[in-house]
């Protein structure tokens, strides 16, 4: 089973006292942020971002923080059920303020993330879509397909949430045996151009490896890395893709509302 979830229970709620006041990470985060933001910088927040609320301008720097205050564990439910429970965000705002941020990072993420070798070569999804097409002809693989998925310069190539869920739903050990897998970051590619998601797989309760993943293909490559394979989808994998499929459709909705 693949679990890409932060706990919930974690984030907006503490486990710290019985009886004491249920407050998570989410809401320690928020409380900083308050101590810390100056008046005038929450009004410049505001008028470049166009949140219409205080509220709404600590729930961009909510999610700013967020990901990385969890290495990378927040997912989308997790921050859209952080907006709405400590700041009070509506529904149509909290997809705003995530549509918001995805396309407009407060904090610039590193042009290159600490676990990628200066020597790697520099392979995007373009460059890597024809080279694939070109070997498929041939009827063999390209060089790096030794590295592909297993590379931040490589990564994986699917198409939003819903790729990224039936991927990982569908990936198993060439000696049949499948995986969960747990999000640890992202960075964009070296051109700044897109995001590489960063996951650890785990088999048995022991990390097995790292797997590189770009969400931003026009559709799923649909080719698993080497000593890889594609399983058969269990009903667990289909929910997730649904719900995956869903939030797709909601922050491209979101995106050509607000012009993102």
């Amino acid at each position: 089973m693949t679990n890409i979830n932060a706990d919930e229970n974690l984030l907006l709620h503490s486990m710290k006292k019985p009886g004491a006041k249920r407050r998570g990470i989410a809401f320690e985060i928020v409380e900083e942020l308050q101590e810390k933001t100056g008046a005038e910088e929450l009004a410049a927040l505001k008028e470049k971002s166009g949140a219409q609320t205080d509220a709404e301008a600590y729930a961009l720097l909510l999610l700013d923080e967020l990901p990385r205050r969890t290495m990378g564990a927040a997912t989308d439910h997790i921050c859209r059920r952080a907006c709405q429970k400590v700041l009070g965000l509506s529904e149509e705002r909290t997809e705003w303020a995530l549509a918001y941020i995805l396309a407009h990072p407060i904090t610039p993420p590193p042009p290159r993330p600490l676990f990628v070798e200066e020597e790697e070569p520099q392979v995007h999804r373009h460059i890597m879509l024809k080279a694939f097409a070109a070997a498929k002809e041939r009827g063999e693989m390209p060089e790096f397909f030794a590295k592909y998925g297993y590379s931040y310069e490589y990564p994986v190539l699917v198409k939003g949430f819903a790729g990224t869920a039936s991927f990982f739903g569908r990936l198993r050990h060439k000696d049949g045996y499948g995986f969960t897998a747990v999000r640890r970051g992202s960075a964009f590619a070296p051109d700044g151009s897109e995001p590489i998601d960063h996951y650890e797989l785990y088999h048995d309760q022991q990390k097995w490896g790292d797997m590189y993943i770009n969400a931003m293909a026009d559709e799923d490559l649909d080719i698993p890395p080497v000593d890889m394979c594609f399983g058969e989808i269990d009903e667990t994998t289909e929910n997730q893709i649904r719900a995956a499929r869903e939030m797709d459709e909601s922050l491209a909705r979101v995106r050509a509302k607000f012009g993102l």
